[in-house]
């Protein structure tokens, strides 16, 4: 299952979803210099264009964002593009989009049952009714504290809470957390570190991410970069349903060598300074 929520607030928009990015368990050895096969990988939400971020929700979210992908070029217009992601909710029924647009600030909701702007709302989500309503909760506990004018944090940190083991209440959301967010410039996925905290062979306490994103040319790039481990997941630009490996020991080697080898302009985020022995 997906839970997948945009929200407008004031001039921004922001999205956050759990997504299945996950690593065989069979790899979670002790040899963690050894070659890393993701399994399922998948980006759910995607950058489509500085204008344009869409969440997919459903049994196969590699087939509708290939199949879909066409839809996403600056040539078709939004109702259009909105019609073509109907079409294909309802060919495939089980299958909904989250559409956020930039300048002009909109929301929308598509599935099999047809087309809903949510604009009004400041919110269009996706996936397990209780699930919303569990980080619904999350992001209003924070309208007493210092951060309840810091919206991209009350976004991310309610869903990094849906997604961490120790304080998941739904079982439906699980993995790690990506997040996008608009400035003036548009649409971009933010950089920074995400961990799973469960108990994982090889890993003890918790499963680590640190997030490469794309930036200049090609800013639908993402790439999940595993620390201490050789090969790394890298999702191109307008691509976000195709995963590439890229061997790197380090995070400005993958960005060297998505460059180099992908032509993927990246930038890494801030690490998170976790203490010795996790």
């Amino acid at each position: 299952m997906t839970l997948i929520v945009a929200r407008l607030h004031g001039n921004r928009i922001t999205l956050v979803g759990d997504t299945k990015i996950s690593v065989h368990p069979s790899n979670e050895g002790d040899t963690r210099k050894d070659a890393r096969v993701f399994s399922n990988s998948i980006l759910k939400l995607s950058l489509a264009r500085r204008d344009l971020a869409i969440g997919v929700a459903g049994d196969d979210p590699t087939h509708a964002l290939e199949t879909v992908s066409p839809l996403f070029s600056h040539t078709v217009c939004l109702p259009a593009l909105l019609d073509g992601l109907s079409s294909y909710s309802s060919r495939n029924i089980g299958t909904a989009f989250i559409v956020a647009t930039h300048s002009p600030n909109t929301l929308w909701r598509v599935d099999h049952t047809g087309i809903e702007e949510t604009t009004h709302r400041k919110v269009a989500w996706e996936g397990d009714r209780a699930a919303y309503g569990t980080f619904r909760g999350l992001y209003e506990d924070w309208e007493t504290t210092s951060f309840r004018d810091d919206h991209n944090f009350r976004m991310i940190s309610s869903m990094q809470r849906m997604t961490t083991e120790f304080f998941s209440q739904d079982s439906s959301v699980g993995g790690h957390s990506v997040h996008i967010a608009s400035s003036e410039h548009g649409f971009e996925y933010i950089p920074g570190d995400s961990a799973i905290f469960s108990q994982t062979p090889g890993n003890h306490a918790f499963f680590r991410l640190q997030y490469m994103v794309g930036s200049e040319a090609t800013p639908g790039a993402f790439g999940c970069f595993i620390p201490g481990v050789r090969t790394h997941a890298l999702f191109r630009h307008q691509k976000p349903w195709s995963q590439l490996c890229v061997a790197a020991d380090t995070e400005a080697e993958f960005i060297t060598e998505a460059k180099r080898r992908h032509q993927q302009d990246m930038i890494a985020g801030p690490r998170i300074h976790l203490p010795d022995g996790l």
